[in-house]
């Protein structure tokens, strides 16, 4: 671990809006609580989208889902192919 000197934008409790000194962007930091919530509910709309055989939702799903079993460690691999299938149903 090393410390780096962030601007912050936003000091929430469960979500601060940060921007590193190497990035063009501001960054959405989630409490690892928080970011288990949201990946328990996407898990659930997963479930309920092949219960119900909505194709197009599940492909969704999918997608978010790959990003968020990185678990915060998303590799560029994963976010390329979630992106990628995100961008083709977009297109359709």
């Amino acid at each position: 671990m090393k410390r780096v000197e962030v601007e912050v934008f936003s000091e929430e409790t469960n979500h601060w809006i940060l921007r590193s000194p190497s990035r063009r962007f501001p960054a959405l930091l989630i409490q690892r609580d928080s970011f288990n919530s949201i990946r328990t509910t996407a898990r659930r709309v997963a479930q309920l989208a092949a219960s119900h055989s909505d194709e197009e939702l599940t492909d969704e799903t999918s997608a978010l889902l790959a990003v968020l079993a990185s678990d915060g460690r998303t590799t560029r691999a994963c976010c390329a192919s979630a992106a990628s299938t995100l961008r083709t149903r977009r297109d359709c």
